[in-house]
């Protein structure tokens, strides 16, 4: 009876650690299951790193030269804007020299005017004087 028990339970036991080693066994192939998954997660991560720091990279190139190209724009900017002042400068003494000439020509004018209103009055004395002066003789 002792022999059939101990049989019994070292029967059992060794059940009880088939299924312990089972039960293991299971969770060891799990956790490499979730190495496995979690290793291939971090080689996509790493993929993905990689890709948004070339895309990174590549944006940094893109504004670098964007930058480059807005600083030439800004300097030829600058470069128009003199050349524009200048122009504007020579217009403008040109223009006050024309409307200096101008005025010039305008008070020439007014010199003219008064100088033929007075000529005309003196040809009318004279006229009136050689009217009078035939009167007398005729």
């Amino acid at each position: 009876q002792l022999a059939t028990a101990e049989a019994a339970i070292d029967a059992r036991a060794e059940e009880e650690k088939e299924k312990l080693s089972a039960k293991h066994q299971d969770e060891i192939t799990n956790l490499k299951r979730q190495i496995l998954v979690m290793e291939e997660q971090r080689d996509r991560a790493k993929e993905q790193a990689a890709s948004l720091n070339k895309q990174l990279e590549n944006s940094q190139t893109s504004q670098s030269d964007e930058l480059e190209h807005l600083k030439e724009a800004l300097e030829e900017a600058r470069k128009l804007q003199f050349a524009d002042r200048q122009v504007l400068e020579e217009k403008q003494k040109q223009d006050a020299h024309y409307f200096a000439e101008l005025e010039e020509l305008k008070q020439n004018r007014e010199a003219t005017d008064r100088r033929r209103a007075e000529a005309e009055g003196h040809l009318s004395e004279l006229r009136e004087m050689l009217a009078s002066a035939q009167k007398r003789t005729d």
